[in-house]
C-alpha cells in the first residue's frame, strides 16, 4: 500500500470565505454610511425649512406693515434670539439698495455702516436680491458661502463627497430669504444665512458608526471563516482516513483468501507422492507372504497409478 499523503488545511477556501464574509461587512457599512446620511441631510434642509418659513413670513408680513419703522426693532430683537440660540447665523432686513433696518449682530451692523453692500464677499448680494430681482411671492432657498466658517474636511475628502455623496458639501451654508413689498411695490429682503454644522456633524459622525460597524464586521467575518475551513478541514480529514482504512482492509482479505500457485501444486505432489508409497508398502507385504514364485508374478503386474 503507498503511503498516505499529507493532508493540508485549505487556505483557498479560507481566503474565498474571508473575501466574501469581510467584503459583504465592507459594502453594508459604506451603505449604510450613505444611505442614512443622505437621509439625515434631506431631514435636516426640510426641518430648516419648516421651521424657519414661518417665522420668515411673520418678519415679512411686520416689514410690510410699516416699511420698517417700527418693526425694525421688534425684527432685530427677534433675530438676536434666534442667533443665540444658533438656529441662525445671520438674520436681516435690508432694502433693495442695502441699507440695513434689522440686524441680528448689532456690533457687526456699525462695521459694515448700515449697509450690507459695503461687504460683498460676506453678503452675496445676488442671492440676496433674488426675490427682488424676479419678483418671487414665495421664499427662496439656495446653498449659500459663509466666508467667515470653514468646512470640516481637506480637500481630498470634499472633492470625494462632492462627487459621489452630497455635491454642494463645499457650500456651508444656506440662505432663506423672502421680498418684503410696500404699497405693492418692492422695497426690501429679510433674509436667514443657516450655517450647515450640523449637516458636517452628521457626515463625521455617520462615517465614524460605519467604520466601527466594519471593523465588527470584518473581525466577525475573519473569526466564521476560519472556523469554517477548521471545520471542513476536520471533516475532509475524517472522510480520508475512513477512505484508506476501507483500503487496507480490503488489501489484507485479498492476500489471506487467494493462495499462490506454488503452493497449490506442493500440496498435489504430497498427495501423489503419498499414496505411491502406500501402494509400493501393500505390494511388499504380499511378496513376503506368497511362495518365491508367484511374488515374481506379482512383481509383474503393472500397478495403475491413480
Amino acid at each position: 500500500m503507498s503511503k498516505a499523503k499529507r493532508i493540508l488545511f485549505p487556505f483557498g477556501i479560507f481566503f474565498l470565505l474571508v473575501l466574501l464574509f469581510c467584503g459583504g461587512a465592507a459594502v453594508s457599512s459604506a451603505g449604510y454610511f450613505y444611505v442614512s446620511s443622505r437621509s439625515a441631510i434631506s431631514e435636516f434642509e426640510h426641518s430648516i425649512q419648516s421651521d424657519l418659513v414661518p417665522v420668515l413670513d411673520a418678519c415679512v408680513q411686520m416689514g410690510e406693515l410699516d416699511g420698517g419703522k417700527g418693526s425694525g426693532i421688534r425684527m432685530s430683537a427677534l433675530f438676536k434670539d434666534y442667533h443665540a440660540g444658533e438656529l441662525l447665523y445671520k438674520a436681516f432686513f435690508v432694502k433693495e439698495d442695502g441699507t440695513i433696518i434689522a440686524h441680528s449682530d448689532q456690533n457687526e451692523s456699525l462695521q459694515l455702516k448700515g449697509n450690507i453692500a459695503t461687504d460683498e464677499f460676506s453678503y452675496n448680494l445676488d442671492l440676496i436680491f433674488t426675490p427682488l430681482k424676479k419678483n418671487m411671492k414665495d421664499p427662496f432657498f439656495s446653498d449659500y458661502f459663509l466666508i467667515e466658517k470653514k468646512v470640516p474636511f481637506d480637500k481630498e475628502k470634499i472633492r470625494y463627497l462632492k462627487k459621489y455623496f452630497y455635491e454642494n458639501i463645499d457650500r456651508n451654508g444656506w440662505i432663506l430669504c423672502r421680498q418684503v413689498t410696500l404699497k405693492g411695490k418692492p422695497f426690501g429682503v429679510v433674509a436667514f444665512l443657516v450655517a450647515k454644522d450640523p449637516i458636517y456633524t452628521v457626515i463625521t459622525n455617520e462615517f465614524e458608526d460605519a467604520v466601527f460597524h466594519a471593523e465588527i464586521g470584518i473581525a466577525s467575518g475573519f473569526g466564521l471563516a476560519f472556523i469554517l475551513s477548521l471545520i471542513i478541514f476536520a471533516r475532509y480529514r475524517m472522510i480520508y482516513k475512513k477512505a484508506l482504512r476501507v483500503q487496507k482492509g480490503s488489501e489484507e482479505f485479498s492476500e489471506t483468501k487467494i493462495p499462490s500457485n506454488g503452493t497449490c501444486l506442493h500440496a498435489g505432489e504430497n498427495s501423489v507422492a503419498s499414496e505411491g508409497s502406500t501402494v509400493v508398502a501393500e505390494k511388499q507385504a504380499v511378496s513376503r507372504e506368497l511362495p518365491a514364485n508367484m511374488a515374481s508374478i506379482l512383481d509383474a503386474i503393472p500397478v495403475r497409478k491413480k
